[in-house]
């Protein structure tokens, strides 16, 4: 699929190094995984593991994991969005790309996230893309010496404007 100058497609395993790269530059903001469990997401039904492009110069800007796919519930995690090049809005359009997927491809019910509770500048995304906070886990992650909130974030599909 594309939006507003960005592919966005299953990633390929070929992918994996420049994906690696991108969640260590972004290590603050998300969990890092080995290539090994990249490789899982990849072959799980349950997840897609999303590669997002510049469709222009196709370069390789981020990349999407998503859960819960194919769960009688009809809830989808937005469980990562890593994007290597800040402030052209492909974090935003990420965004908006995820909510179609889930509202009119999968047709489901709800898209939730959780979201370090010191990132504010993703959840001020995520709060002017629609998304409402629904709770806070305290200091559940453990981050070097201390520990981390998150803040857990959702949207129904009455909710989606698209």
């Amino acid at each position: 699929m594309e939006m507003d100058g960005l592919m966005f497609c299953l990633t390929r395993p070929e992918y994996l190094d420049l994906i690696s790269s991108i969640e260590k530059d972004n290590s603050n903001f998300v969990f890092v995984w080995t290539k090994e469990r990249h490789m899982e997401a990849i072959n799980r039904e349950d997840e897609m593991h999303i590669s997002v492009i510049n469709a222009s110069s196709s370069e390789l800007v981020g990349y999407i994991i998503l859960a819960g796919v194919g769960e009688e519930d009809r809830a989808l995690e937005f469980r990562r969005m890593a994007i290597s090049v800040k402030g052209k809005g492909y974090g935003r359009i990420s965004v908006r790309f995820i909510k179609k997927y889930c509202f009119e491809v999968l047709k489901y019910h709800r898209l939730w996230l959780d979201v370090y509770a010191d990132n504010e500048r993703a959840i001020g995304l995520y709060t002017a893309e629609g998304f409402l906070q629904e709770g806070l886990l305290r200091e559940c992650k453990k981050h070097g010496d201390g520990y981390r909130s998150m803040v857990i974030m959702s949207m129904l599909e009455n909710e989606f404007k698209g």
